[in-house]
């Protein structure tokens, strides 16, 4: 900010009398502006960022994703209706989907996702790392008992698990093959499920393919971009990773999943899999 200051006038070599205004004919005084003086400002200081609860298995693309502020524990979720009401039932000691577990802490999931969790209500972390001191299922479900997603961890290995029940990848190896539940959650289903991780923001869809080594069948599958599964044709999988001999055509088999995108197809991982 510039200060606007008066002229000051300097008498130099004058009396009081011509520095007041004395005759033209008396010696005529000097006047000159002052400096005009600039403040100085001091910078205003860089606001301090709020924490951000950052997903501990990355952002790839799942609906409930657990996060972590420094050591404490946060939910990250997506609903498809804002206005429904979730809570978060974290069911330690499940080390599978049908596993019983040991103790359930119901969370209700009021004030918006991100939320920060209570102590207590998981496991704390494990040093630095994307780990778990404990083995546990984080599932948020909708008061009408609907479930939108969650995530299954045993310490330090991580599965995604999805609205419908289906198991997810480990975290980085980008591709899962799994099943269904039954309706009535006590089994597994025959139904199976293809899923891979969704780590860009570019793709016009996905590319998955299914292989069997000893028949040489090949199946392939289109899916729409922004999503994580498919459920291919019972046909395709009947007798999938079955030793039954003298049939063992579909004994070993593969998965791989491409994302679409403009730059060309890009692979999002694979599995290959052998049944001794």
């Amino acid at each position: 900010m510039w200060m606007r200051l008066g002229w000051i006038a300097v008498c130099l070599g004058l009396g009081v009398a011509a520095c007041r205004g004395g005759s033209p004919s008396e010696e005529t005084a000097a006047v000159v502006p002052s400096p005009t003086a600039t403040p100085t400002m001091a910078p205003s200081p860089n606001p301090t960022p709020e924490p951000e609860c950052r997903p501990v298995s990355e952002d790839v693309g799942y609906p409930v994703m657990l996060g972590r502020i420094g050591d404490q524990a946060c939910l990250l979720w997506e609903s498809a209706d804002p206005a429904a009401e979730y809570r978060l039932l974290v069911e330690h000691g499940k080390v599978g989907l049908f596993h019983p577990a040991t103790e359930v802490v119901s969370l209700d999931l009021v004030g918006g996702s991100p939320l920060t969790l209570p102590g207590g209500a998981v496991p704390p972390f494990s040093g630095t790392d994307a780990c778990f001191q404990g083995e546990f299922m984080a599932t948020v479900v909708s008061t009408s008992g609907e479930r939108l997603g969650g995530e299954l961890w045993r310490t330090c290995e991580h599965h995604p698990v999805l609205a419908d029940g289906c198991v997810g990848p480990e975290r980085q190896l980008g591709v899962h093959l799994g099943r269904l539940p039954n309706p009535d959650g006590t089994d597994y289903s025959d139904t199976r499920c293809i899923t891979w991780e969704d780590r860009f923001d570019d793709e016009t869809g996905f590319r998955s393919e299914l292989r069997y080594a000893q028949s040489g069948e090949r199946f392939v599958y289109e899916a729409p971009a922004d999503t994580v599964e498919f459920l291919p044709p019972p046909a395709d999988v009947d007798g999938l990773g079955e030793f039954r001999a003298p049939d063992l055509r579909r004994k070993d088999y593969a998965v791989m999943v491409w994302a679409l995108r403009p730059s060309g197809e890009t692979l999002v991982g694979s599995i290959d899999v052998q049944v001794m």
